[in-house]
Formats: structure tokens, C-alpha cells, sequence
């Protein structure tokens, strides 16, 4: 992921006219002007065009932070932004499609990679070696694949979804990430992994943050998870599907 936020204006000559970023200028030396600025950074998505509030609210949830990203989750409605829950799957995916039913938006299932055998829907494969196109590459762009993200029936992996978007997300969450009340624990971790559990949340954090428009957090009803699914029903009272 680049490190700079640039704005680039072609001139006529070709070179690039314009650029701001936070570092000092290696990458574009043929532009005319280069202004370095402190506050640029990518800690903020601009997936979530209608919600401000949504990064902060990730942030602060997988932080272990409750009281704040109640805070930040309440701007959530006025900005159009709805973050939903279900223990269905089944009411995830028909709200979905009726939602986008004669849209051209982009929605699909994603999930944290490893245990694969414990989610509810396929993962998508890496693909064999001469299979073309890649199943990865089919989730995004061909639609008559069964891969393909809007037919609902293989989930996209943060590996497979990161620095790309959907207009809605629907996040399947499961029981390798749990809240025990007071910390996040996390199972299924890789192995050797220095900060194992802290991987585990920037791997969720990827994926809160895949909508644009919309997410819809799909917890399964497993008892693992019923501390989860208090916190986001009760402590930070989203809404259910």
C-alpha cells in the first residue's frame, strides 16, 4: 500500500502537475509542483463516503475501546451509513438482494482466512494452476462465475479483498475472533505469528471496512459467540436484520 496521498492533474507535456503527500518526494520527480503535509496519512478509509464516523467506529471496537466506539457508532444513521447484525445468514443474503434487486452495486460475503472448514458458506480457492480467470479475479469481475460476489455463494478472504471494495459487505464473522467481556480472543491464528491475536484484528479490521455503503455483520448462533453478539446487540445496540 503506498504511503502517499497524491492528487495528480496531467499537463500537457506529460509530466504529472500536481502532487500532495506526507513523505519527502522519491516516487515523482517529474512533477512540477510537491507539497509535503504532515496530516496525510491512509489510517482512514474513504470507502465509507457517507459515514466519517465509520473507521473510528472499527478502530475503536476492535481496540477493545466499548465507550468510544459507541461514540462514534451513534453519527452512524444520520450519515447514512447503516452497520446491521444477523444471526441469519439466510436474512443477510435476502435483504441484500432485495436491497440491490435492479442496481448495478456491488455486494458480497467476506471472512477472515484460516479454518476454513468453519464458515457456513465456501471459501473461494486459490485455483488451480492453468485455471482461468483465478476465482479471486472472478469474484470481482464475471458475473456469470459462481465465484462472482453478487451470486452470494463463495466468501472473499481479507487477502482476496484488501484495497478493494464493495458497495455492501457482508461480514461473516465467526469464532476466531470472540468477545470475552472485557478482550477480544482469537483462535485459529497463524502459526509462528509474533502478535497472533493482534493480526487477527487487523485482519477484521480490513473487513468491517470493505463496504462503501453498507455492512451487515453475520454472526452465527454458536456459543462462542454469544458474548459478541451481546456487544453488538445490547452494549452497542445495532440494529438486527
Amino acid at each position: 500500500m503506498l504511503d502517499h496521498y497524491a492528487l495528480r492533474l496531467p499537463c500537457g507535456s506529460g509530466c504529472v502537475n500536481d502532487i500532495h503527500a506526507k513523505h519527502e518526494n522519491k516516487l515523482f520527480r517529474n512533477a512540477e509542483h510537491y507539497e509535503q503535509h504532515e496530516h496525510l496519512h491512509l489510517n482512514c478509509s474513504l470507502r465509507s463516503h457517507a459515514a466519517l464516523n465509520h473507521y473510528a467506529f472499527v478502530n475503536t471496537l476492535l481496540d477493545g475501546d466499548i465507550h468510544q466506539a459507541n461514540y462514534y457508532k451513534k453519527p452512524l444513521e444520520k450519515q447514512r451509513y447503516p452497520v446491521l447484525i444477523t444471526d441469519s445468514l439466510r436474512k443477510a443474503t435476502a435483504h441484500i438482494r432485495g436491497l440491490y434487486a435492479e442496481d448495478h452495486k456491488t455486494f458480497g460475503l467476506i471472512c477472515a482466512s484460516g479454518a476454513d472448514g468453519l464458515k457456513k458458506v465456501p471459501v473461494i480457492p486459490f485455483g488451480n494452476r492453468n485455471e482461468l480467470p483465478k476465482p479471486a479475479t472472478a469474484y470481482f469481475n464475471y458475473p456469470a462465475s459462481p465465484y462472482y460476489c453478487k451470486n452470494l455463494q463463495y466468501a472473499a478472504t481479507e487477502f482476496q479483498t484488501q484495497g478493494l471494495e464493495l458497495d455492501c459487505a457482508i461480514v461473516h464473522w465467526d469464532e476466531d475472533l470472540c468477545w470475552n467481556g472485557q478482550n477480544w480472543i482469537a483462535t485459529h491464528t497463524k502459526n509462528g505469528a509474533k502478535s497472533p491475536v493482534q493480526m487477527k484484528l487487523n485482519t477484521y479490521r480490513v473487513l468491517l471496512t470493505r463496504g462503501r455503503d453498507t455492512t451487515i455483520i453475520y454472526i452465527p448462533p454458536k456459543p462462542q459467540l454469544a458474548q459478541t453478539w451481546t456487544l453488538l446487540k445490547e452494549v452497542l445496540e445495532l440494529p438486527i436484520l
